[in-house]
């Protein structure tokens, strides 16, 4: 509001109108005027980052799928298979969980832990055997198997990929 003083016009409110006019300061004016720029630089590793994250969902959601379709087998074979098979799908599982839905890289680790676990007891199954479940020994070219094998080591280079990734950037 424009008002007349004793030297001229003023653009300042009186005390009567300070109710009336906002509290703004300069920066506020700034930056609400400014538009919004990100750089490439960060949209890329974002999007980059998402798609480490969603390919290493896809990979643990893999890992507790190939392990549920085995399970029968395992469960019947020797007990503690079976009961292992059941926690490396929940384990899966819940880490694919978080993996879709923050952005943390201890559950990228976690994840990559799991799959290089899983790996290990794949290759000392099929080596030496395990107790009470010597039948697999030799048996490299199931094809349960090999997807097994395929998508965990997959999983795991993602994984640790990603982390490699978010651990840099800061």
């Amino acid at each position: 509001m424009l008002k007349l003083g004793k030297k001229g016009p003023s653009s300042f409110p009186t005390s009567s109108d300070t109710k009336s006019v906002p509290k703004m300061s300069l920066t506020d004016t700034y930056q609400s005027a400014a538009p919004s720029v990100v750089e490439p630089a960060v949209i890329h590793r974002e999007i980059t980052s998402a798609v480490y994250r969603a390919a290493s969902t896809v990979g643990l959601l893999g890992i507790a799928l190939i392990h549920v379709l085995d399970l029968p087998g395992k469960w019947s074979e020797a007990r503690y298979l079976g009961i292992g098979y059941v926690l490396v799908i929940a384990a899966a599982l819940a880490l694919a969980e978080i993996n879709a839905t923050r952005h943390d890289p201890r559950a990228l680790l976690a994840a990559a832990g799991l799959a290089a676990l899983v790996v290990f007891g794949f290759v000392v199954n099929r080596t030496v055997g395990m107790p009470n479940a010597s039948e697999d020994i030799g048996n490299w070219s199931e094809p349960l198997g090999l997807a097994s094998l395929f998508v965990e080591l997959v999983t795991l280079w993602v994984c640790l990929r990603a982390w490699w990734a978010n651990h840099t950037r800061w």
